[in-house]
């Protein structure tokens, strides 16, 4: 399904009832466009989605993300990582608030490997879920907001939107 979205055109990628992957404008994928998508939860999450983005406040977006996150990822699911990624995904979901960000090296430590830093780089270059896991939250603890899953230009300011959108003070960051 293509959704119309503030940052552009982004493609989300359904099978039966399970959200696979998100591709953010621009991203290519392998995924072929031949899924199998349940209608109804797809027509779910496509409005689920259009909350998150029309939300007028950062309280009425930290409620339209907590929805999406409910419909999106079931407590049981596993993604197709390694699983040091996984535990990425699960402490970035389920511990650093919309509204809020974290440092790559605070994240490793939530995910279990303080050392692992430069591996919590690689888990936020390879989300399949961007914005649903939102390693937009991540930033360097050098300063400065960083880039968005390795995209230049284009993908930094889609990262200052989306923590914008979230009510996150970018005059706070150096």
């Amino acid at each position: 399904m293509y959704l119309d979205t503030p940052i552009g055109e982004i493609r989300v990628f359904i099978e039966g009832k399970n959200v696979v992957e998100i591709l953010m404008p621009g991203w290519r994928t392998d995924i072929s466009p031949g899924m199998q998508e349940d209608f109804a939860y797809a027509g779910k999450v496509e409005k689920a989605f259009y909350a998150y983005f029309d939300a007028s406040s950062a309280k009425k977006t930290k409620i339209a993300y907590k929805n999406l996150v409910e419909l999106c990822i079931p407590k049981d699911r596993k993604f197709d990582s390694p699983k040091f990624h996984q535990e990425v995904y699960k402490a970035l979901v389920d511990d650093v608030p919309t509204g809020s960000t974290i440092s790559y090296g605070e994240l490793a430590e939530l995910a279990g490997n303080p050392k692992a830093a430069r591996a919590v780089g690689t888990a936020m270059r390879k989300n399949p879920l961007p914005i649903i896991v939102p390693c937009h939250r991540v930033l360097p603890s050098s300063g400065g907001v960083g880039r968005y899953m390795g995209e230049g230009d284009d993908g930094e300011k889609i990262k200052r939107w989306l923590l914008t959108h979230e009510g996150v003070n970018l005059k706070a960051i150096r």
